[in-house]
């Protein structure tokens, strides 16, 4: 017989040992995958972008989990039986809040659930869990878990480990699985995402006191406030490169719509002190100064509660988070306008419903928008956010990798610009579309983004946005730089020339949008406790700064 015919053998010999090993304890295997599966599936429910790496990260993290915990109680009946009814209610649990709310148990639910009153929670229970569709799922889910428990009793996964083979491996996933959440910052299983949401939810806790002690400090100057001030209308774009706007010189013609628009001043050295969309929400959205460290009171004042407290109706539109419906990204984006006494200090209206596409959402929200008197319309659109090419139609994708003119990007990488441009022009069209909803009324629009990306542009290669590449040169002028642009209707400037000129000669200004606030209170007229006119964009005394990008 032949070495290889030999070596053949020996082969076989072992693969076929392996599956009489894995045949004969199925029932035990599949115990552990069941705990594997209760743990993990969960995660699968993330973010679109993050589900598929969350949930394999969290398989695996979960199985080191299981068979941990299983070669412990696998011997004893009742621990056994107490691990997987604690399992399977957590499953429940987080899987329920998902399908009920589209979220799951994370720290926007949490804090929610901390905030809630008696009354709240009792029209909670009725609205959602007395309705015919909850108690058949509740039914369902008890049939299942009794099953379950039914089927776990007899069998023990010592009866696995006592063969090397499988020693080995469990040793080997329980290695890799627990040290994975150390180095992968998606997928939490369903316990780690809870404990995770607890433990930020308890430290963020007095950030919610301070926030909502800050809406008391606020006080309105109404006498020397405008008395029939304009419609403000905010809208905040995710992501946008500003060197792939036609407004900026872009070779194809990705802003047609708003080059066309003769009332639109854009600002030509407008920065972003971050290149994330948490903090820039809390740069945006407070009287935050990144220019020094010490304005402890100021990141704290929200600036729509300002607003309100102006007597002004503020309407929320977010087409990335709501308060209801948040994923892993909102742990630190709007987790600050979730708790009751901030959100009714805040806003007169709220979506519940996220779209697709920022046109489908723009158009389904337009008759909740506020018009005329005092009146505040802030909106969050998706933009260009990463996987440019999940947000626009198939209507919009003009552009392909042959329109591209760049020699030195694979085809691929032209193809991904391509989406980039796509993406840029139907944000162009949803602006255009904002504005022509307000454009005979007295209104002006405020665009800016939150941050830029990396396009592929320039020496480095680079797309996205990766912490430890934010200092170059190159990702600063890509990432830092972001479009900001404000619209002025025929009747705001025939009320206000002097205004409107104001905004046209600060248009070549260096601003930073963490002083957008102040820019928000002079265009409506409000005056407060809070006033600072050197902050102010569109003042004559705005002082310029250049932040050190965090």
């Amino acid at each position: 017989m032949s070495r290889m015919t030999q070596q053949k053998n020996i082969n076989c010999e072992i693969f076929g040992s392996m599956v009489s090993c894995v045949l004969k304890y199925k029932d035990d295997i599949l115990l552990l995958m069941l705990s594997t599966l209760l743990l993990s599936f969960p995660s699968a429910l993330e973010n679109g972008e993050i589900a598929e790496i969350a949930f394999v990260t969290s398989f695996f993290h979960s199985l080191a989990w299981s068979i941990l915990i299983l070669w412990v109680v696998s011997d004893y009946k009742y621990l056994k039986r107490i691990y997987f009814l604690f399992l399977f209610f957590l499953f429940f649990l987080d899987t329920s809040i998902y399908f009920l709310f589209g979220s799951r148990l994370d720290s926007n639910i949490v804090t929610l659930i901390m905030q809630t009153d008696f009354e709240e929670s009792k029209e909670f229970f009725i609205s959602y869990l007395m309705t015919w569709k909850s108690l058949v799922c509740l039914i369902l889910f008890i049939c299942m878990g009794g099953g379950i428990l039914y089927w776990t009793d007899s069998r023990s996964l010592r009866n696995v480990l006592g063969k090397w083979f499988f020693r080995l491996l469990a040793v080997f996933f329980i290695t890799i699985g627990l040290s994975l959440p150390f180095f992968v910052s998606v997928g939490n299983n369903t316990v780690a995402g809870i404990y995770k949401a607890y433990v930020y939810v308890i430290n963020q806790h007095s950030d919610i006191e301070i926030l909502e002690e800050s809406i008391d400090r606020i006080t309105i100057f109404k006498d020397s406030c405008e008395k029939n001030p304009p419609t403000i209308v905010f809208v905040l774009g995710e992501s946008h490169n500003k060197h792939h706007s036609q407004l900026y010189g872009y070779k194809l013609p990705t802003s047609p719509k708003l080059t066309l628009e003769s009332n639109l001043v854009v600002f030509t050295h407008a920065q972003s002190p971050v290149c994330y969309t948490a903090p820039a929400m809390r740069y945006i959205f407070s009287l935050k100064n990144c220019r020094t460290k010490n304005d402890t009171l100021l990141q704290y004042v929200l600036f729509p509660a300002i607003f309100k407290k102006a007597s002004f109706k503020v309407a929320y539109f977010d087409n990335q988070f709501t308060r209801s419906k948040s994923g892993a990204e909102d742990l630190g984006c709007n987790y600050f306008f979730s708790p009751k006494y901030i959100n009714e200090n805040c806003f007169d209206i709220r979506n519940n419903v996220m779209e697709k596409y920022d046109g489908d959402f723009i158009e389904n929200n337009k008759t909740q928008f506020i018009k005329g008197g005092k009146a505040l319309n802030i909106i969050h659109l998706k933009g260009q956010h990463i996987k440019a090419y999940k947000r626009y139609p198939n209507s919009f994708s003009i552009f392909k990798a042959d329109d591209v003119k760049r020699s030195d990007l694979t085809y691929s990488e032209r193809e991904i610009v391509a989406e980039y441009d796509n993406a840029t022009l139907y944000n162009d069209y949803v602006i255009y579309k904002i504005i022509d909803i307000f454009r005979n009324e007295d209104a002006v629009l405020v665009y800016l983004s939150d941050h830029g990306d990396n396009i592929y542009d320039g020496k480095m290669h680079r797309y996205g946005r990766r912490p430890a590449e934010l200092y170059d040169k190159e990702s600063l002028y890509n990432i830092r730089q972001i479009p900001f642009m404000i619209w002025c209707s025929d009747s705001f400037i025939l009320k206000r020339p002097y205004l409107y000129e104001r905004i046209k000669k600060q248009a070549n200004k260096p601003v930073c949008s963490d002083d957008i606030a102040y820019c928000l209170f002079e265009l409506a007229g409000i005056h407060s406790n809070f006033q600072n006119s050197s902050r102010s964009i569109i003042s004559s005394t705005y002082q310029p700064h250049i932040s050190k990008i965090e």
